[in-house]
């Protein structure tokens, strides 16, 4: 499947299948590279880093989205993108110039995104509703003067596949494709679009009907399988559009979704709003320009360009420095001394998860208090700890009075507030319950009889932690109940912060 379709991966799901299933995204990274020998473009194509809305950003966030996206492609594919899929195809004016400004040649998006069309030569046409010519490709002119390629996809053909039972035969699901085909001699581009989850998890054994459906088409003369990016160098395109400013797929209002109670939503209970999406995105967007002063200032005696830097920092997120950041730093800054290096090592970590909190899911479904908006309030919570811990200043308090704004509609989780106190504050993590984790999770057995005897270091991994033991073993016993002891020191390799101290298990049986 992946040697026939377009496709993209988000970083998180690559850096995942790196560690745990590496085999796996080395063929398709290989299928993307034949396809680059056997058409001249390969199949996958790029997404901004971390899945956030791109036309809320201010400019400096919507270039480090593009541009990290860029290296966690490159990292993968080895290669530059030739398109970059935008998280729930939202875009504006803005947007595009910054694709086009990182080299990017296109991107796709829903019909109704396009406001009006021109042929070569040609006067501008309004098209509205979805009613544009979807099956060939179009430039859209910028006021820089550059431009991107958009593809715009087939609606219709993309929700049946979704919701229409398509995926139940793969020879139907084929047939149904091949009637959607254009007519006419002039080379056209049927694009349909997708979640990957619609291929095994929404619809049971998909990923065998695409299979079958590919080996009909391969097999079939009325078409040919490509993919945009080949196809677009064989038949650049020669009309002209003007997209629909601040758009997306998922909201019918823009990108109202993702800042105010405009009415998407995905179910909840009769009387649910959610009104408390305006809130949220200002107590976060007073916690960035807080961020984000403090990152300026912090950074000043050693680095003049400081956005530059987190610019670059992606290869510690990529793990392309090595298992030491400090290395990463030693490359720009020469010797520091180790408080140093934490500071700017924390700042880093600060503004990731300044970037993280903005992930789109947090806004998408129907309350304040369901798991997705739990998780971007966590990234804030530790944007907030890894501040302080700086010298910067404490501002959970302030974050949880501008989250009291936000009125969820469950009585156990009125208010934003009470998520991040209830849902969200008790999972926090310091070093020393790491040590301790690690500890337990350490087999005891192996810890030495004889007082005195030391094991050589090992490392175990909590995310991003690296936990490293320093062992000297005594152990006591009565009965079934065995007591050892160890040393133990915990490093968070991102931070560069450190924790020593002793500990001891209690084990029965």
């Amino acid at each position: 499947n992946f040697s026939r379709i377009s496709f993209n991966i988000g970083p998180t799901l690559a850096q995942w299948l790196e560690r745990h299933a590496k085999d796996v995204l080395q063929k398709i990274a290989l299928e993307d590279a034949l396809n680059v020998m056997v058409y001249g473009a390969g199949n996958a194509i790029a997404q901004p880093f971390n899945h956030s809305i791109l036309p809320l950003l201010p400019r400096k966030d919507k270039m480090i989205q593009i541009t990290w996206g860029i290296r966690a492609f490159q990292h993968v594919f080895g290669r530059a993108p030739q398109g970059m899929w935008l998280p729930e195809t939202a875009v504006s004016t803005s947007v595009l110039e910054a694709l086009a400004e990182e080299g990017v040649e296109f991107t796709i998006l829903a019909s109704g995104q396009c406001a009006a069309v021109r042929p070569p030569r040609g006067e501008w046409t309004p098209v509205s509703g979805g009613s544009v010519d979807v099956t060939r490709p179009y430039t859209v002119p910028l006021p820089s003067g550059k431009h991107v390629t958009v593809v715009f996809y087939q609606g219709s053909v993309s929700h049946d596949i979704a919701f229409g039972g398509l995926l139940d035969s793969g020879d139907r699901f084929a047939e149904y494709l091949l009637h959607q085909l254009p007519g006419g001699d002039e080379p056209r581009l049927l694009v349909v679009a997708t979640d990957g989850e619609t291929y095994g998890h929404h619809h049971r054994f998909g990923e065998m009907a695409l299979a079958r459906a590919f080996q009909v088409l391969a097999s079939s003369r009325e078409a040919l399988l490509t993919n945009v990016g080949a196809f677009l160098q064989l038949h650049p395109p020669t009309w002209e559009a003007r997209i629909v400013e601040n758009s997306s797929w998922s909201c019918v209002h823009g990108v109202e979704r993702w800042r105010s109670d405009c009415g998407c939503h995905t179910g909840g209970e009769p009387g649910w709003h959610q009104r408390w999406r305006q809130p949220l995105r200002h107590a976060l967007d007073r916690f960035r320009e807080v961020l984000d002063q403090e990152f300026e200032e912090r950074l000043r005696p050693w680095c003049d360009n400081p956005w530059g830097l987190r610019d670059e920092a992606v290869a510690l997120v990529l793990d392309e420095a090595g298992e030491e950041p400090r290395e990463f730093l030693r490359s720009r800054f020469g010797t520091l001394s180790p408080e140093a290096a934490r500071t700017i090592l924390t700042l880093l970590e600060a503004q990731r998860m300044g970037m993280f909190q903005y992930t789109s899911c947090g806004w998408f479904f129907n309350d304040v208090a369901g798991i997705e908006t739990a998780q971007i309030l966590s990234y804030a919570l530790r944007g907030v700890e890894l501040l302080r811990s700086v010298g910067g200043p404490d501002l959970e308090e302030r974050l949880k009075e501008d989250l009291t704004a936000a009125e969820g509609n469950r009585p156990t989780f009125a208010t934003g507030a009470e998520v991040l106190e209830k849902m969200v504050a008790p999972g926090r993590r310091s070093l020393e319950d790491l040590a301790a984790a690690a500890l337990l999770r350490r087999d005891v057995a192996s810890l030495p009889q004889e007082e005195g005897t030391e094991l050589p270091e090992r490392g175990e991994s909590f995310r991003h932690s690296a936990v490293r033991f320093s062992l000297k073993g005594r152990s006591w016993t009565s009965g079934e109940l065995m007591l050892r002891g160890a040393n133990i020191r915990v490093s968070d390799r991102r931070t560069g912060e450190n924790w020593t101290g002793s500990g001891a298990v209690l084990s029965s049986g």
